[in-house]
């Protein structure tokens, strides 16, 4: 297809002991890259690229609102596009297919967490423009594979991918793993599969099962995913975009024979095809999505590769069309696809954001990351994840009322397979059981142990001796049991289960506020600082030195401690620092002629360096501490109050005094209070330990708790 590619001239050799112990030898040839399954409209009289100068515009540091309440809201150049393109906003697609079920039990997918799996890369400033239209705040972070996908704004796949997951399941953490195509693809499932940290997947990339993949790079994937099952991983695939004859592309015209497509035939694979849903309202209509061979349709009909699971063997799958001839299974008949399905004719496509133009996508691609959002949905309200969903969605498709039927149509996009495979009542190779509706949003549906029980209300309270002067930080207990709340006066509050410690010094302070608080790695210890240097030692912290007595030139304004809480650093506002204990001299500000003072610091995780941040968000690296951006030349709206690093270095949040919230490197934004009113300003700010979550305070002690981070109460 006139492509450079680079192949090996000889089959590979292992030796004999090694020989049994190995599946394939995978990397020494790129003749087949792994194909997305994206498809952009057709039709020449409706555009399909909105005015750009009506795209959603926002800063990358901008405070984004906190997590939805009512299922995706669009801004008004999203609405103008789907008017202008036929195609549909989110939240139009989350009411035709029930997930406003879900958002009416305040079910937005929270402690979910959605692995896409993506051969391209793309611009981050799309989703953030995205999220800002919709009004959301969900985490997106990436995972670099084999050295990742590169540069760019890529094909618009995983734009495509983020896009619907975010909107669809707000409140979920999405990982995108980026990977080389093709030398990366089963590194990259790998990958996804051993770090078990996602319980729903998505994945539009594949390639035709006849002809794409060896026989070793299917087994090997087959293995990947039977792990995945037995960990409780749920796998949704894209069928592909050419219908009933999916070895077919633009670079392989005579390829018209019948054909599903891989990874979607595997057996621990749900595969998702595809619908065209028009019109939406007042009741949804939907066909199979056919367009014919310019246009493509859903994927679907019978494996080459696999034998027909237990679980597909039921009532009402098998019909006329079923064979065992393609995967040789005498006596039986062989894996069909698709399984489920959703909407997927560009025409009338979902409204992503590519760089920064609305656009109207659809294929396949689209509708598995949709039913990945519905499983993360599923896995926020069950007791145990969903896990390998196929055996629980074939039982609900026997019993009715779980998906909306698609009866029209068929998939022979390029005509040349005498309408195989038609739609028809029940299950069908053309769109498997169908689309999802409200039903499977109730309780228990999906969970295969039920709800789990409620949580364990934690120690929720502060304890307190007296009441406290302006609060002026805080620190989380490392067991995660609570947090301890300092004052200005020399006070701390125990708040949860956070341990309460005496003072081995003083507990009160005359003429010089405390301005700080850190604790000890064990949580057994604590200790404050004041804006004159002395320290304040509680618990089992000891009293490593402080700049009592000594003329200082600027006043302390931080304290923090090295991460095994045998010293400590104090930093002025010119950001001198003074170190004490096994805490080291890195540099320092001093010297430097500040445009704003600086206002605290944060620890590397070895404690080899550290940030001092600025009150107009300027950030200074010392030591090992790497520099990851900053505020320094934004206009903020409220000044900068502290940083918290991320536990693993390689990011760090900024707070403002109104709560906004500035993320940088690794660490991801999960809420803040820039859109509240606030009785008292933002003074300080904590992360939990994994990352996951933060902790802010207010000077009247008010607590706010976003992420993974629990409430544990507030003195305000």
């Amino acid at each position: 297809s006139g492509r450079i590619a680079y192949a090996n001239t000889s089959a590979p050799k292992v030796s004999s002991p090694a020989y049994p112990l190995v599946t394939a030898i995978t990397g020494l040839d790129d003749l087949r890259p792994m194909l997305p399954t994206l498809s952009r409209p057709t039709s020449a009289s409706a555009p399909r690229i909105l005015n750009p100068a009506t795209a959603p515009s926002v800063s990358p540091a901008a405070v984004l609102h906190s997590a939805a309440t009512s299922g995706p809201t669009p801004c008004t150049s999203a609405i103008a596009a789907a008017n202008s393109q036929g195609g549909y906003t989110y939240n139009q697609i989350a009411s035709a297919y029930g997930f406003t079920s879900a958002y009416q039990q305040s079910n937005f997918g929270s402690n979910s967490t959605v692995a896409l799996f993506e051969m391209e890369p793309y611009y981050s400033s799309d989703i953030v423009s995205f999220e800002h239209c919709y009004g959301i705040s969900t985490s997106v972070t990436n995972e670099i594979v084999d050295g990742g996908a590169g540069a760019g704004p890529g094909g618009g796949e995983a734009i495509l991918d983020i896009d619907n997951v975010i909107a669809m399941a707000p409140q979920a953490h999405v990982i995108v793993y980026e990977a080389p195509n093709p030398s990366g693809y089963l590194d990259e499932w790998k990958q996804i599969v051993d770090d078990n940290r996602a319980k729903s997947i998505s994945t539009s990339w594949g390639g035709c099962e006849a002809s794409d993949l060896g026989n070793g790079e299917v087994s090997a994937e087959n293995t990947l995913f039977t792990q995945a099952a037995a960990q409780g991983q749920s796998i949704f695939a894209a069928s592909g975009d050419s219908g009933s004859a999916d070895c077919y592309s633009t670079s392989n015209t005579s390829a018209t024979q019948l054909a599903v497509d891989d990874p979607g035939s595997q057996p621990y694979v749900t595969d998702v095809g595809g619908t065209s849903l028009t019109p939406i309202s007042p009741t949804p209509v939907e066909v199979t999505w056919n367009n014919g061979s310019n246009g493509g349709g859903g994927g679907g009909g019978i494996s080459s590769d696999w034998a027909m699971p237990s679980w597909q063997s039921g009532p009402g799958v098998m019909n006329v069309f079923s064979s065992g001839t393609p995967c040789s299974n005498r006596g039986g008949y062989c894996r069909e696809v698709p399984d489920v399905s959703a909407d997927a004719d560009p025409n009338n496509g979902y409204i992503d954001l590519y760089t920064g133009n609305w656009n109207a996508t659809g294929g396949t691609s689209a509708a598995a990351p949709l039913w990945a959002a519905l499983a993360a949905l599923a896995d926020s309200t069950c007791s145990t994840p969903i896990g390998f969903a196929n055996p629980t969605l074939y039982q609900l498709g026997t019993k009715g009322g779980f998906f909306n039927d698609i009866t029209k149509g068929n998939n022979d996009a390029l005509g040349t397979n005498s309408g195989l495979y038609p739609a028809t009542t029940g299950y069908d190779m053309a769109t498997g059981w169908g689309t999802p509706t409200a039903a499977l949003f109730g309780k228990n549906v999906l969970c295969p142990y039920g709800t789990p029980p409620p949580p364990t209300s934690p120690n929720v309270g502060c304890s307190i001796s007296r009441d406290l002067f302006p609060v002026s930080g805080m620190a989380n207990d490392p067991a995660e049991a609570g947090y301890w709340i300092a004052d200005i006066g020399g006070n701390v509050a125990y708040c949860g289960g956070a341990p309460s410690l005496t003072s081995a010094t003083q507990s009160q302070v005359f003429g010089h506020p405390i301005v700080g608080i850190a604790a000890t790695a064990g949580g057994n210890g604590l200790w404050t600082a004041s804006s004159d240097g002395s320290v304040f030692s509680y618990g089992a912290a000891i009293a490593y030195g402080s700049m009592y007595g000594a003329p200082l030139t600027h006043q302390i304004v931080g304290i923090a401690a090295t991460p095994d809480g045998n010293g400590y650093w104090l930093v002025a506002s010119d950001g001198g620092i003074f170190a004490f204990g096994d805490a080291q001299f890195y540099g320092s500000t001093g010297a430097i002629p500040l445009n704003k003072p600086i206002v605290g610091m944060a620890s590397t995780p070895d404690g080899n360096g550290y940030w001092l941040v600025a009150s107009d968000g300027g950030i200074f690296a010392f030591g090992d501490a790497q520099f990851y951006g900053s505020t320094g030349n934004l206009p903020l709206v409220r000044p900068v109050v502290g940083m918290t690093a991320s536990p693993n270095g390689k990011g760090y949040w900024l707070v403002a005094s109104d709560g906004g919230i500035f993320a940088f490197g690794d660490s991801s934004f999960f809420g803040s209070t820039g859109g509240i009113v606030l009785n008292k300003p933002i003074v300080g700010m904590s992360a939990s330990t994994d990352g996951n979550g933060y902790w802010m305070v207010a000077s009247d002690g008010g607590i706010f708790a976003f992420g993974d981070s629990k409430f544990y109460g507030s003195v305000s």
